[in-house]
């Protein structure tokens, strides 16, 4: 019996080891892009489901790219600083089974999450869910992009014309890791303290009681804030790379306008509930 949970130990501290680095590689890389279809739908966003992935590697930190959106300088320069998210569906008669998979320029897969499940029959919701689960896998991550990518593909250029200099050739690499780190730093702290600005001026907790009210948007910088008449902020609409969709900020909710009406989707309780906005822009 004793060799058994001895057995049982050194499996969970082996799985806990490969999971550690599995969570450490995706460090190296800058962007995540979602494409605009799975493999197992016809139609593109279906149930919104690319959409909501977007949504939630914004959520757990990671910088996200829809295959639609213009390329930074740098990714255009090295596709490899990206890796491309993929959601697959595992077969099942009673469940909903999606797992989310991570893949290099290269297509080898880099990470996976565990597999996200529900049993709800509602379909919309069902995916909604199942995915949210998966994405859980992504709680014990924390996501610090290094820039070792980017350092690799600048050690790697050499200088066909020149005299291989080796103490020079070293110099030189350890120069840039230097100043990518410094460039790491610092985009830690702007981050850190664009973390403590948002603290400050947070709305108050998105109600779901907003039937008969009329709100205003206002424009900010990178979204809009919506009032009432008092008038009071009660809460701020983030933009994303899809027209009349906003990311609630401080709430895991999201705006969007389907056939010219507003909509506040919101998970509560394990549950998506869908409340209509009347905005005037």
């Amino acid at each position: 019996m004793k060799t058994k949970y001895i057995l049982i130990l050194v499996i969970c501290c082996n799985v806990s080891y490969i999971s550690a680095q599995l969570s450490s590689n995706l460090n190296n890389y800058k962007y995540i892009i979602v494409p605009d279809k799975y493999d197992f739908f016809k139609e593109p966003n279906k149930y919104r489901l690319n959409e909501l992935t977007v949504f939630l590697f914004q959520k757990k930190g990671f910088n996200v790219l829809s295959i639609a959106d213009p390329y930074p300088a740098d990714l255009a320069d090295n596709n490899c600083l990206a890796l491309r998210a993929n959601v697959t569906k595992e077969s099942s008669v009673l469940r909903t089974r999606l797992k989310v998979e991570l893949n290099d320029c290269k297509g080898h897969k880099v990470y996976e999450t565990k597999i996200g499940k529900t049993i709800e029959r509602n379909v919309y919701k069902s995916y909604n869910l199942a995915l949210r689960d998966a994405f859980t896998s992504f709680d014990v991550v924390n996501y610090n992009y290094n820039g070792k990518t980017l350092a690799s593909v600048k050690t790697n250029v050499t200088d066909t014309n020149a005299t291989p200099n080796i103490s020079k050739t070293t110099a030189s690499t350890q120069d840039e890791i230097k100043k990518l780190k410094a460039q790491v730093a610092t985009l830690k702290q702007e981050k850190e303290k664009q973390a403590e600005e948002l603290k400050k001026d947070q709305p108050s907790k998105v109600s779901l009681n907003f039937e008969r009210t009329v709100l205003y948007a206002q424009k900010i910088e990178n979204g809009f804030q919506l009032v009432d008449k008092t008038p009071q902020v009660v809460m701020i609409l983030l933009e994303t790379a899809r027209r009349d969709t906003f990311i609630v900020k401080g709430e895991n909710a999201t705006v969007y306008k389907d056939n010219d009406v507003w909509y506040l989707s919101k998970n509560e309780n394990d549950k998506v509930v869908t409340t209509q906005l009347i905005i005037k822009f």
